[in-house]
């Protein structure tokens, strides 16, 4: 008994330091990108493209074969074969992209780019080295695994972060050293995936190494979704607005922490906590998020830094009501898990999926005509269909459909 209370005891500190720790890489990863903005915003914003590209492979290549295989999905082999499978895919394909910035000459891109799949990497080792034992459900699991988690989180997203600051230090730092940088981290990253997950060995069965299609949907529209915003950005605004717009996206986007902590804390009772004032407290939380927006905006004004350059007020109240909307959609689609409406869920995305691909189309093809909009009403009218959508099935399926009574 004495060990059991000594182990919780041990997973509870485990848990707050893995949030502090993932505290300290988002504030990282904000002065990283606001030293690159100074340095070189076009390369910034180019790594912000190839990054929001490869982390939807990442999504697919992980297929949430962990939670599969927790669940009673997938037994252990099948986890362990299509982990192989699609972690060679992945390393080709980083390999790939990689060549394409080391050939363009985006060496710090190249930088950015190979630290985020490095540290993309690390909670899937963690998932594979420790998070398989949680399905005994024993606290010595969970505590292993926080143990991993917060090793990978230190080792493999801190450090490579923190040695990227440095580098950007010095005006940007030599070609050289980017490239020595960059290749360390793809080497080791290589160098982690064969060794913890393993590679494909026999390739006349190759078939047994590729998750089935059904794995690999859901969680490839859910990123895809998710980045197509990023994607829209650099696509028909250009890698320099784009890189400009990092650190107030970076800002915008630590909104999100602590939401994932919420529902897990609160989702037993997460059905009974908002009834029939939804949108009274949808709108109420968009708001307070805007005023927060609109805060920093006058803030960094006054003393006049650098982060807000050029990006208008409307840019930023926009930006930070998209990510917003990210807060909501993740409550929203939680909610929908409890109620037994996941097929909603799955709906919901795709809508959002296909609404940013068609914005993506007119936009771009607009531009191909040399008809050009500014940028604040490109991000205004990229956020505003999301927002109207959500409010329309928020009242419609809980509302209107009184699930939620």
């Amino acid at each position: 008994m004495e060990n059991l209370n000594k182990l919780n005891k041990e997973f509870k500190k485990n848990k707050k330091y893995i949030y502090i720790c993932n505290s300290i890489l988002i504030l990282i990863q904000f002065v990283a990108s606001y030293q690159c903005s100074y340095v070189d915003p076009r390369q910034l914003g180019i790594s912000a493209i190839y990054i929001a590209i490869f982390s939807i492979c990442l999504q697919s290549g992980h297929f949430e074969g962990n939670y599969l295989y927790l669940s009673g999905t997938i037994d252990i082999k099948q986890l362990r074969l299509n982990s192989k499978g699609t972690s060679n895919i992945l390393i080709i394909i980083q390999l790939i992209m990689s060549i394409f910035l080391m050939i363009q000459n985006q060496y710090i891109a190249l930088g950015f780019f190979s630290q985020f799949s490095l540290s993309g990497y690390g909670f899937w080792l963690a998932d594979m080295k420790s998070g398989v034992e949680r399905r005994s459900k024993t606290i010595k699991a969970e505590n292993n695994y926080s143990k991993s988690m917060l090793k990978q989180l230190i080792v493999l997203g801190i450090i490579p972060a923190t040695i990227k600051c440095i580098l950007l230090m010095k005006e940007g730092g030599s070609n050289i050293i980017w490239i020595l940088y960059s290749i360390s981290l793809i080497v080791l990253s290589i160098y982690l995936l064969v060794k913890y997950i393993g590679i494909v060995n026999n390739r006349e069965q190759i078939k047994e190494y590729v998750p089935k299609i059904r794995y690999l949907i859901a969680p490839t529209i859910k990123r895809t979704e998710g980045n197509l915003f990023t994607l829209i950005l650099g696509l028909i605004l250009g890698p320099y607005v784009l890189g400009n717009l990092q650190p107030l996206l970076k800002i915008a986007k630590s909104t999100n922490i602590l939401t994932p902590i919420f529902l897990k804390m609160n989702y037993m009772k997460i059905d009974r906590t908002i009834k029939r004032n939804t949108l009274i407290y949808i709108i109420l939380i968009y708001i307070l998020t805007i005023s927060i927006g609109y805060i920093i905006y006058f803030m960094f004004k006054r003393y006049e830094l650098r982060i807000i350059d050029n990006i208008s007020l409307i840019s930023i109240i926009s930006i930070f009501a998209y990510f917003t909307s990210q807060n909501y959609k993740s409550y929203l689609w939680t909610l929908y898990y409890k109620l037994k409406l996941s097929k909603q869920a799955i709906i919901d995305r795709i809508v959002l999926l296909l609404i940013k691909l068609i914005q993506l189309i007119i936009f771009y093809s607009l531009s191909y005509r040399n008809i050009y909009f500014p940028s604040e009403y490109i991000i205004t009218l990229v956020v505003i269909p999301e927002i109207i959508y959500l409010i329309w099935t928020t009242k419609y399926y809980i509302i209107k459909r009184n699930t939620i009574i």
